[in-house]
């Protein structure tokens, strides 16, 4: 070949060459950028899934107060029909002192009874 084509052959190679360079660069900045992003999401999905642990953790917390509370008010009653049937108070004021059915104040009075 002549050495004119030739020369024009290389540099057409070399433009071709540094263009695919370039659209490779682009595509590697690319993917760096969506790698990033892909990492950025990561880390948010990670503190949200310990946010939404801490939060089940106190609404557990919260629960078992509720829960303690509810056994308290309950127990406050049987406590004080207790110490009512202790001081020989009859079952009808008892029920009507410590808001207790009647029937568990009777149950009440059987067992400590025995």
């Amino acid at each position: 070949m002549c050495d004119f084509w030739e020369e024009l052959l290389n540099e057409g190679r070399k433009e071709a060459e540094e263009q695919a360079n370039a659209q490779a660069e682009q595509a590697n900045a690319q993917a760096e950028q969506a790698i990033a992003r892909a990492e950025q999401a990561k880390a948010e999905a990670e503190q949200a899934k310990a946010e939404a642990e801490q939060a089940k953790a106190e609404a557990e917390r919260a629960y078992a107060q509720v829960e303690s509370v509810k056994q308290n008010a309950r127990s406050y009653p049987i406590k004080t029909a207790l110490r009512m049937i202790k001081d020989g108070l009859a079952s009808e004021k008892i029920a009507v002192y410590t808001g207790l059915p009647i029937e568990e104040v009777k149950e009440l009075i059987s067992l400590t009874s025995a």
